[in-house]
């Protein structure tokens, strides 16, 4: 008796068109983010604020576009959580040894040069 296999036709490709629209579409919404933040940034430094406060709005913008460049920039949303931690942590990092080298030279507080 003759065996007979059907084959079973191959699946469509998936919609690839979609999936590289919607990344489009994701990474003109970060890009327009990431102009806004920069707008506020440079609004920042003209609005008359303490320097400390200024310097403290500056320093959390800069972390918000940080993270947004490298979540979706680099990919990292995606990835494992481990490689969050290995690009936050020197950014923790860096702003502590900053905040620390300001206040150690008295420019954090001091609204001027000190010599």
């Amino acid at each position: 008796m003759a065996r007979t296999e059907h084959k079973k036709k191959p699946d469509p490709p998936a919609e690839v068109g979609s999936e590289l629209h919607d990344l489009t579409v994701t990474y003109i919404q970060v890009a327009v983010v990431l102009a806004v933040v920069t707008l506020l940034e440079v609004a920042t430094y003209y609005v008359a604020l303490a320097r400390g406060l200024t310097i403290s709005v500056l320093l959390v913008l800069s972390a918000i576009k940080f993270a947004l460049v490298v979540l979706y920039f680099m990919h990292l949303k995606f990835d494992n959580r481990i490689l969050a931690f290995v690009f936050s942590g020197p950014l923790l990092m860096m702003i502590a040894v900053g905040i620390a080298i300001m206040a150690l030279f008295g420019t954090l507080l001091y609204p001027g040069p000190i010599w």
